[in-house]
């Protein structure tokens, strides 16, 4: 995953290792962090989730998930 984020001042790229970000240790941590924000997940559900979304990063590598800019130019994009 990519996060690059561009202002005046700044223009940052970010590579974020997929391994980490839905690893099944993270399924594990988002149905405590869910339930902390009022919302609701089992484990399974979270674990379903993660895998779902490394089969969705095979298939459709490049996808863009966020893209976002402000009236002052400042944009952000996060890419599968």
């Amino acid at each position: 995953m990519i996060i690059k984020v561009r202002s005046d001042e700044i223009k940052l790229w970010i590579p974020v290792p997929m391994g980490l970000v839905f690893s099944d240790l993270t399924a594990a941590f988002l149905p405590k962090l869910m339930e902390q924000n009022g919302m609701t997940m089992t484990a399974e559900q979270a674990r379903k989730l993660m895998r779902g979304l490394r089969k969705c990063r095979r298939r459709h590598r490049g996808l863009k998930l966020l893209e976002a800019e402000t009236a002052y130019g400042q944009s952000v994009e996060i890419k599968l």
